[in-house]
C-alpha cells in the first residue's frame, strides 16, 4: 500500500474521530401505572395516577439495570405526572451513586406529559374507536387528535420545543468539557414516541407502530454527524429479573477486604 492511501485513510480516520460535542439521550417510560391496569379505558393524561406495586418493582430493576451498564446522568427530566416522577426517583435511587454525576439535577416539565386526549380521557375503548374514528386516524396520522385533545403532532411541537433548548445548552457543555454528555428523559408512551419521529425521522404512519413498553428505555446519540438510534424500547432488566423476585431485595454491602490483601 502506497504511502498517499496509507496517509489518506489516517486523515479519514482522524476526521471521523473528531467530534466537536456528543449529547447521548435515554428516553424512559414509566414503570406501570394504576390506569395502565385498564386497557379497556383509554388513559391519556391523568397526571395524578400512582405506580402499582408492580410499577414500582420495574423501576427499582430499571435503576439496578442503569447502574449495571455504566450509565451516568449529566441531568435528568421528568414529567410532572406522579407515575413518571416516581419511576425516576425509584430507579436513580435504586442506580446510586453510579449513576448520578456529582452535580446531577433533576427538572420536571409539563412539556413532557401525555398526550391529552380531551372529552375521552377515561372512557372505553369500545365506544371511542368506531369505523369512522379509526379511518381518520389512518388517514391523519399524527395529527388525528380527539375532542378537546391534543394531536399527537401537538405533543411533539411542546416536547420538542423545551428538549431543544437543553439540548442547544448540553452541546455547548459537551464542547466546552471535552467530553459526552448523557441525559435521561422520563416521559410517557406517546410522548416518547413524537420525540423519537421527531430525532430519527420516519414517516409519519409509522410513529404509533413504535413499541414503548414500562420502563424501556430508547437511546439516541446525538453529535455533529447528526442522531443515531443506538436501542429501541430495550426491557433486558424486566425479562428475566422480574421472574426471580429475590433480586429486588437490597443488594449485600460489599465484604471488607483483608488488610493484608491490600
Amino acid at each position: 500500500m502506497s504511502h498517499a492511501i496509507v496517509a489518506a485513510a489516517s486523515a479519514k480516520a482522524s476526521a471521523l474521530t473528531v467530534v466537536p460535542f456528543r449529547v447521548r439521550l435515554l428516553f424512559v417510560r414509566h414503570g406501570e401505572s394504576q390506569m395502565n391496569t385498564s386497557a379497556h379505558l383509554l388513559g391519556g393524561q391523568h397526571n395524578h395516577v400512582p405506580l402499582t406495586q408492580k410499577g414500582v418493582n420495574q423501576s427499582t430493576l430499571l435503576g439496578r439495570r442503569l447502574a449495571f451498564d455504566g450509565t451516568r446522568f449529566d441531568h435528568v427530566y421528568t414529567s410532572t405526572a406522579v407515575r413518571a416522577v416516581t419511576t425516576a426517583e425509584i430507579a436513580l435511587k435504586n442506580g446510586g451513586a453510579s449513576v448520578a454525576s456529582p452535580s446531577m439535577k433533576v427538572d420536571h416539565n409539563s412539556a413532557l406529559l401525555e398526550q391529552d386526549q380531551g372529552d375521552w380521557e377515561g372512557m372505553e375503548r369500545k365506544d371511542v374507536y368506531t369505523a369512522q374514528v379509526h379511518k381518520e386516524m389512518l388517514d391523519l396520522h399524527m395529527d388525528f387528535k380527539a375532542p378537546g385533545g391534543e394531536s399527537l403532532r401537538d405533543v411533539q411541537e411542546r416536547a420538542i420545543a423545551y428538549m431543544n433548548g437543553e439540548l442547544e445548552r448540553w452541546k455547548e457543555r459537551s464542547m466546552s468539557d471535552k467530553r459526552e454528555v448523557v441525559l435521561g428523559v422520563f416521559a410517557h408512551g406517546g410522548c416518547i414516541r413524537a420525540m423519537l419521529q421527531h430525532f430519527i425521522g420516519v414517516h409519519d404512519q409509522f410513529t404509533w407502530l413504535v413499541a414503548q413498553d414500562n420502563t424501556a428505555i430508547s437511546e439516541l446519540l446525538i453529535d455533529v454527524r447528526g442522531t443515531a438510534l443506538i436501542r429501541l424500547n430495550d426491557t433486558a432488566h424486566l425479562k428475566y429479573t422480574m421472574q426471580k423476585p429475590e433480586l429486588l431485595a437490597e443488594p449485600a454491602p460489599p465484604a471488607a477486604v483483608p488488610k493484608a490483601a491490600i
